[in-house]
């Protein structure tokens, strides 16, 4: 599906912009959880960088949907260059 912005109804666009920025704040918010199998009193948080991850991908789509395939390029890069890092660093540390 391809939003384009060059649309008259641009109430439209901004709907289905938001209908899926609420859907994905669901998705979100169902991939953190908590291991409260653990003794400690604060139990560690999991699915933080899924979560922004599945973010990151819908804001790439609705951009990508609206005709700016470039952003959604160039980010998809940045993000992918990112998340690489981060798993490299996060294994050093740990």
């Amino acid at each position: 599906m391809l939003l384009s912005p060059n649309s008259s109804d641009v109430n439209a666009i901004s709907r289905a912009i938001q209908g899926i920025t609420t859907g994905i704040g669901f998705l979100g918010a169902g991939e953190i959880w908590r291991d409260a199998q653990t003794a400690t009193k604060k139990p560690p948080i999991h699915g933080l960088t899924s979560a922004a991850a599945i973010w990151v991908v819908a804001g790439l789509g609705i951009a990508a949907g609206v005709g700016l395939w470039q952003l959604g390029l160039i980010g998809t890069t940045i993000v992918l260059i990112v998340l690489r890092l981060v798993k490299k660093f996060e294994k050093q540390i740990l």
